[in-house]
C-alpha cells in the first residue's frame, strides 16, 4: 500500500453513453454467444465509443457478425468498432488490462477492401468529411461507414456538412442507403444544386408572411432591457437544427458567427394571451449536442440566467434537449444551477401529454375512425409515452389491440412497462412487446412516435389506411415522403403531436441581424422563419401554463396522471384545441381527407 486510491470504474460494468445507460456485459455475453467468437471484452473509449475486443476461433464476417448483435440489442449498444486480438490482456489480480490494449483506431476489423485512396474531386472531400466527424485517418473509398465507426449521430452531421459543401441536399438516409464514399460520391454527383432542384416541393397552405410577425434587426436582449418588447414570463431553450439552412449557401460556422455571436441569443418572442415567451437559441447544433457535455450544459445555464435577468420565472426544454439532459436532472444537478438563484427548469410533460392527446382526438375525428377497432403502435416508451396510454385510457375507449415498441430498452424493462400498461388496459388480446421487429410494428393501424430518432419509421411499409401522429423532434419519419405517398396515394394521414392552436393568433418578434441577412435571399427568409401564428409548440405553453401552477413545476418528479389531466382539461377551458392535420407547415386539404377517408 502506497496510500494512492486507484479509481477502477462502476463494480456493475455500467456505463452512460450518449445518454443511455449500458451493461457491458450484456454485450459481451451476446458477443460469446456468437459461434465464431471465443471470448470478448468490450469497454468504452475517452469519445465514449464502444470498443469490442474479441477473440476469434477462425474466421469472422463482421457484416453478419452486427446483423446477429442487432436481433438482441438496440442499435446505441452496437461497439463503433471491432478488433480481433489474440487473447484478452490481464493484471496480476485478474482484471483486464485496458492498458495493454491496441489502438482501436488503427487495429479494428473491416471488410475484405484495400484501403484505397480518392478517385476525383468529390470522393476527395467526401473523405475529409469522414476523416474529421470519425476522427480516423485510415478510412478506403470502399470501406462502411458503420464498419468504421460511424453511427446516427455522425451520420447527422455528415450529411449537414456535405450539404453545406456540395450546396446539394444531401439526407441521413442517403448514408444510410450508399454507406462507402465510393457509391455515396456516385450519387452526390447527380444530384441537381439546391438552387436548380425542381422536384415535388412541400406546398404552404398557409401565408408565408403576415401582421402577426415582425423582424427585428437590433438585439432582442437590448429591447427587453430598455422596455421597447413587453417583459417576458418564460423561455424555451432550443438549438440549432443541422437542417435549418440546408438550402442556402451559408456555412454552419457563419450562421454560428452572424446569428449566435457565438454565444446564447434571444432569437425570437412570442406574445401569446398567456403571456410572453423567449426563444434562447445556443450555437450547438443538435447531431453536436453529446460531443462536449460540459460546454453544452453550461451554455443552456448561461441561456437560463439570461431568462432570468428579464424575469422568466420557469425554463422549458425543446424535445431533443430535454432527452439529452435527462429530462432537466443534468441541469438541477449542476453545482452551477444549485448556486445561483435561476428559473425552474420544467419537464413540460404535462402539456406535450396534454397536445398529444388533443391530436389523438383530432385525427381519429378527421378520419372519422373507431379507435376501438384501431390496432396501436406506440413507438418509444419515455415517460411521454407511458404517461399518454395512461391519458387515452381515462379520455377514450380503448384500441382493439396494442403494440409497443421501443428499440433502445431491454427486454426486462419492456416487460415490466408491459405489465404496468396491462394493469390499466383491459384489451381482448395480450400487449404485443417488439424490441426491434419492425416488420411486426408495422401491422398497426395506428402509430404514435415518441421517440426523438430520425426516420425511423419506413413510410413505405406502414399499411395502407394508417395514421400517423409524431411528437418527436426531429420527426422519427422522413416527412416529405409522407407527403408524397399521401398525395399519390391518399391512403395515410400524419400529423405533429407536438403543438396546439390557440384561440387567437399570438405575435412574434424574429431576430434577423443585418449580416445574417445579407446572406439570404428574401425568399429563403421566408421560408426559413415561416411559421403559423396561431399555433404553438407545448414546450411554449409549458412555460406559460406552469408559472400559475407552482406545484406542477418540479423538475425531479414525473407528473401522475392527475396533473396530467389537469392540465389537459386546464388547456380545453382556455380555449386551445389541436390544430388541422399538418407537419413541418404542410396542411393536410379537406380533399385529401375526403379520399382519405373514402378508401380506408
Amino acid at each position: 500500500m502506497d496510500g494512492n486510491i486507484e479509481f477502477l470504474g462502476r463494480i456493475d460494468g455500467q456505463v452512460k453513453i450518449r445518454g443511455y445507460r449500458i451493461e457491458l456485459g450484456e454485450i459481451e455475453n451476446r458477443l460469446a454467444g456468437y459461434s465464431d467468437i471465443h471470448e470478448a471484452v468490450v469497454i468504452p473509449d475517452d469519445r465514449k465509443e464502444l470498443i469490442a475486443y474479441i477473440v476469434i476461433k477462425d474466421t469472422l464476417d463482421l457484416s453478419d457478425l452486427k446483423s446477429y448483435i442487432s436481433q438482441f440489442l438496440p442499435s446505441f449498444m452496437m461497439p463503433s468498432y471491432f478488433v480481433q486480438i489474440q487473447s484478452i490482456p490481464l493484471t496480476a489480480n485478474g482484471k483486464v488490462d485496458k492498458k495493454a490494449l491496441p489502438d482501436p483506431k488503427t487495429n479494428y476489423i473491416k471488410k475484405d477492401t484495400a484501403c484505397c485512396g480518392p478517385r476525383n474531386k468529390t470522393e476527395k472531400i467526401l473523405l475529409q468529411i469522414w476523416q474529421n466527424v470519425l476522427q480516423r485517418d485510415l478510412i478506403g473509398i470502399y470501406d462502411n461507414f458503420f464498419d468504421s465507426g460511424g453511427n446516427s449521430l455522425h451520420s447527422v452531421k455528415i450529411a449537414s456538412i456535405a450539404s453545406s459543401t456540395f450546396n446539394k441536399h444531401v439526407s441521413v438516409k442517403l448514408i444510410f442507403l450508399y454507406p462507402t464514399i465510393a457509391e455515396l460520391a456516385k450519387i452526390i454527383d447527380k444530384l441537381e444544386d439546391n438552387s436548380d432542384q425542381t422536384g415535388k416541393a412541400i406546398q404552404l397552405d398557409k401565408p408565408l408572411w403576415n401582421e402577426h410577425i415582425k423582424i427585428e434587426r437590433r438585439p432582442i436582449a437590448t429591447l427587453l432591457a430598455i422596455g421597447k418588447i413587453p417583459s417576458i414570463t418564460s423561455i424555451v431553450i432550443q438549438c440549432l437544427d443541422d437542417q435549418f439552412f440546408v438550402e442556402t449557401d451559408i456555412t454552419r460556422q457563419e450562421i454560428i458567427d452572424n446569428w449566435c455571436n457565438n454565444a446564447p441569443i434571444i432569437s425570437a418572442v412570442h406574445n401569446t394571451t398567456l403571456g410572453s415567451t423567449a426563444i434562447i437559441t445556443i450555437p450547438t447544433y443538435l447531431s453536436e449536442i453529446n460531443h462536449n457535455p460540459n460546454t453544452f450544459i453550461q451554455l443552456i445555464i448561461d441561456s437560463i440566467k439570461i431568462g432570468g435577468h428579464f424575469g422568466a420565472k420557469t425554463v422549458s426544454l425543446t424535445a431533443s434537449l430535454f432527452q439529452a439532459t435527462d429530462y432537466g436532472q443534468k441541469i438541477i444537478s449542476h453545482e452551477r444551477y444549485k448556486k445561483e438563484k435561476l428559473p425552474k427548469v420544467l419537464t413540460g410533460i404535462e402539456t406535450t401529454v396534454a397536445s398529444l392527446m388533443m391530436s389523438i382526438e383530432k385525427i381519429i375525428h378527421s378520419a372519422n375512425r373507431n379507435i376501438e377497432k384501431e390496432t396501436v403502435g406506440i413507438l418509444g416508451l419515455g415517460p411521454i409515452a407511458k404517461q399518454t396510454l395512461h391519458i387515452m385510457r381515462n379520455q377514450i375507449p380503448p384500441p382493439d389491440q396494442l403494440i409497443l415498441c421501443d428499440p433502445y430498452k431491454s427486454n426486462d424493462s419492456l416487460d415490466v412497462i408491459r405489465q404496468e400498461i396491462s394493469q390499466d388496459f383491459q384489451l381482448k388480446s395480450d400487449i404485443r412487446i417488439l424490441h426491434n421487429n419492425f416488420d411486426e410494428f408495422y401491422k398497426a393501424s395506428f402509430i404514435i412516435s415518441t421517440m426523438n430518432e430520425p426516420n425511423l419509421i419506413d413510410i413505405s411499409k406502414i399499411r395502407s389506411g394508417t395514421l400517423l401522429i409524431d411528437c418527436s423532434g426531429p420527426h422519427s419519419f422522413d416527412v416529405l415522403q409522407a407527403i408524397t405517398r399521401l398525395e399519390d396515394k391518399k391512403d395515410i394521414l400524419f400529423t405533429d403531436g407536438n403543438q396546439l392552436c390557440q384561440p387567437s393568433p399570438y405575435n412574434c418578434t424574429l431576430f434577423i441581424p443585418d449580416n445574417l441577412e445579407s446572406l439570404l435571399a428574401e425568399k429563403q427568409i421566408h421560408k426559413i422563419f415561416n411559421f403559423d401564428p396561431s399555433i404553438l409548440k407545448s414546450s411554449v405553453i409549458s412555460g406559460l401554463l406552469t408559472t400559475p401552477l407552482e406545484k406542477n413545476a418540479a423538475t425531479d418528479k414525473i407528473p401522475d396522471l392527475d396533473t396530467v389531466l389537469r392540465v389537459y382539461k386546464k388547456l380545453k377551458k382556455l380555449g386551445f384545441r389541436a390544430p388541422e392535420l399538418n407537419c413541418n407547415n404542410y396542411y393536410i386539404s379537406d380533399e385529401s381527407l375526403d379520399c382519405f377517408s373514402k378508401g380506408n
